[in-house]
């Protein structure tokens, strides 16, 4: 079990693993994605605070929300939590040492917790929780009318907390008059390398790191006179042990060095899918090392923690039910939870004595408002990107059919398709009943195995009669293939003109900048017309506009959704995504008169892996796990399991100054809380700058289509 990307002692009495895995596993997926998206800066995270505040906010909950973090956090029930951090709090709560004397490790942790006005904590949490269990006193703060003065507060308690290291915690501005409650944890560890494996300041010097985009940087690297180090070779990376002084040698610090200089995104993968090779700590011989420097080095990093676990598909911020908190604090019926938010903020710093390091993680609610052979002689030389750990040693929607009648009125259709391999035959009744019956497609049976490219042709003129012409290709030829079983398919085709009250004016539409992400401009055709009301409403950073097609019971409509700021689409999307998905309050719109009102017309396809997003969100997908649960579709011979499953989509969609048409082929394939208020009127409307579009069945607010524009220049 590891803290520091330090756990914790075995006299805290914590003995799963279990209890800090989600901190840990969610701290090396951050560092891969980081790495992934080419991020190329340093990390440092305390999985352990993460794991204290979590504990705190379990304390005061209930009913689903309970249930939810218990089992993030390893833990039978309540009392397990209670218990646990009594033990830990006992150890290292405070200003405390975890060794006495001078040259022992220090690791101290300290709680906070602020509480509105609005919103009292219930006396039991406060007095036999925060003050009993994490000792820290509930203060009562004004959010609404006083929250800079809040904002420093909390600054002045992180800063002690963190020993003088993390100075701002929270920027100005950064509290709401929503917020409800913080809860916060600081943790400060100081070390001192072992007197026997300390490194000697008088041979530090500057030495090339190699970067992972190719280029070299000159940094001072240390070393020692001492060759021999606990270390070891494993496949595509080796492993590092230096201790810490202590009586007990309860603290170390881990070096993960990859073998090649770009290596260091493998070796995450490697890290996650091993569990965080438990078995690397207790293997690790005496190793004479012919070469050996390790960079100093100190930084800061600070990340959002509860939007990287909706990144790993856990479901935060966990207010769906304010009651779940009525054991925490006062609830007020007129003033729900609306959404949560966990940061962290992190520092640290290596050199020849030792090691301090930090963090500051806070959790705030919004309402709605040893001996033997010789050692072998290899070498260790950190001059490229590594990981490192601290640990702690002893805790280890048929057919071709108009949905309105009329020339002018707007066609959905919908259009499906299913091809068996002769191997695996259709199931009579699937065939029959579901495919037939209810999707009004025919079963067709094709060899995969040895008339894939046919295949291919037939599924891909599928594709292109089903989307009127605008998608020829869906499948790429040499895509299909031996181990395909089966493949069912949907087409969609919609086009709509514009009501004629609200249409675009072609006379009108004039070249204009578009505001790219990357800070460049493009110049690009924008539409507008001579009416200025438009149904549109402001909302906390963002507009919606929303023109309806021509249609006499008004069915169908486009939502745009524009961010306030020019690189505001990120936070746009996190507002819509902490808010599941899309809130009824955005369709509420209302006219408005517009000065200015300008939509880039645009043109464009795009394909994904659906199946691959459905992963990367937590969702169980290929759900091929049993082939005998797709009985009652498909023969399944014994001897041809089925091992796995993909769903991809490829849409297209033109915006004019008549209408719209977009078009979507999806197939599937087996084989062998933010709140919201009114601003001042805003009478602008020009979306030169990245936006969200949605494409609404009105009756049953059915999304037909939805995407976003970053740059209408390019058509693919």
């Amino acid at each position: 079990m590891d803290i520091w990307s330090v756990a914790l002692p075995e006299s805290m009495g914590i003995e799963k693993r279990s209890r800090m895995e989600l901190c840990t596993r969610m701290t090396k997926r951050l560092l891969l994605k980081e790495v992934e998206k080419g991020n190329y800066k340093n990390l440092v995270l305390s999985p352990l605070s993460i794991d204290v505040v979590l504990n705190m906010v379990a304390a005061g909950s209930k009913g689903r929300t309970l249930e939810k973090l218990l089992g993030w956090l390893g833990s039978k029930d309540m009392e397990e939590i209670k218990s646990q951090s009594l033990q830990m709090m006992a150890v290292a709560g405070g200003n405390q040492y975890l060794e006495k004397g001078e040259e022992e490790p220090v690791l101290c942790l300290v709680n906070g917790a602020w509480f509105d006005q609005r919103f009292p904590p219930k006396p039991s949490y406060k007095e036999d929780v925060l003050k009993g269990i994490y000792g820290c006193e509930a203060k009562t703060v004004d959010f609404v009318t006083w929250g800079d003065e809040v904002v420093d507060e909390i600054n002045s308690w992180a800063e002690a907390a963190s020993r003088g290291l993390i100075k701002k915690f929270l920027p100005r501005g950064s509290l709401s008059p929503e917020t409800v409650l913080i809860l916060a944890n600081g943790l400060y560890f100081k070390g001192n390398w072992e007197h026997d494996f300390n490194f000697d300041a008088n041979r530090t010097k500057n030495r090339p790191f190699y970067l992972l985009n190719g280029d070299i940087v000159f940094v001072p690297f240390m070393t020692s006179r001492n060759q021999y180090r606990r270390c070891r070779s494993f496949e595509g990376f080796k492993v590092l042990k230096i201790p810490y002084q202590s009586k007990s040698k309860q603290f170390s610090m881990y070096f993960f060095l990859p073998d090649e200089r770009e290596g260091l995104q493998n070796l995450l993968e490697k890290l996650i899918s091993d569990s965080g090779f438990s078995y690397v700590y207790h293997c690790l011989g005496h190793t004479r090392l012919d070469k050996f420097w390790i960079p100093k080095f100190k930084f800061s990093y600070d990340f959002d923690v509860s939007l990287t676990m909706k990144e790993m598909g856990m479901s935060f911020p966990f207010m769906e039910n304010s009651e779940d908190f009525a054991e925490m604090v006062e609830i007020h019926k007129n003033l729900p939870f609306t959404g949560s938010q966990m940061i962290q903020k992190a520092f640290i710093e290596v050199d020849e004595k030792g090691t301090v390091a930090t963090a500051i993680t806070a959790f705030r609610c919004f309402s709605k408002c040893a001996k033997g052979k010789r050692p072998e002689s290899t070498s260790f030389v950190a001059d490229h990107p590594f990981i490192f750990m601290i640990m702690e040693e002893r805790s280890s929607r048929s057919g071709d059919q108009y949905l309105e009648k009329g020339e002018e009125e707007p066609v959905l259709c919908l259009v499906n398709g299913a091809w068996f391999d002769q191997r695996f035959t259709p199931k009579p009744s699937y065939k029959e009943d579901v495919l037939k019956g209810i999707y009004g497609v025919e079963a067709k049976t094709v060899d995969f195995m040895t008339r894939g490219e046919e295949a291919e042709d037939e599924i891909n003129l599928w594709a292109e009669a089903a989307s009127r012409g605008l998608i020829k290709k869906i499948l790429p030829r040499g895509s299909l293939s031996r181990e395909m079983v089966l493949i069912l398919a949907n087409g969609l085709y919609f086009k709509g003109k514009w009501e004629h009250n609200l249409k675009f004016d072609a006379d009108l539409t004039e070249n204009r900048p578009f505001y790219l992400l990357n800070g460049d401009t493009v110049s690009v055709p924008f539409m507008t017309s001579r009416k200025s009301y438009r149904r549109s409403r402001s909302f906390d950073g963002f507009q919606v506009l929303h023109i309806p097609y021509q249609s006499k019971s008004k069915r169908f409509s486009m939502y745009f959704f524009l961010p306030d700021e020019r690189d505001g689409l990120q936070n746009l999307l996190e507002k819509l995504i902490s808010d599941s998905g899309y809130s009824h309050e955005y369709y509420r719109l209302s006219n408005r008169k517009l000065d200015e009102f300008w939509i880039p017309k645009f043109k464009f396809s795009y394909d994904f892996d659906i199946s691959l997003t459905m992963k990367e969100m937590g969702m169980s997908f290929p759900f091929m796990e049993n082939p005998e649960d797709f009985a009652e579709m498909v023969e399944i011979p014994k001897n041809l399991p089925f091992i796995g499953s993909k769903m991809i989509q490829k849409a297209f969609i033109e915006v004019d100054e008549k209408g719209t048409v977009a078009s979507a082929i999806t197939r599937h394939g087996p084989t062998a809380g933010c709140s919201m208020y009114h601003r001042p009127e805003n009478t602008s409307f020009v979306a030169d700058h990245p936006f969200m579009f949605m494409i609404i069945e009105e009756r049953s607010r059915l999304v037909i289509f939805t995407g976003a524009v970053l740059d209408p220049s390019k058509g693919k």
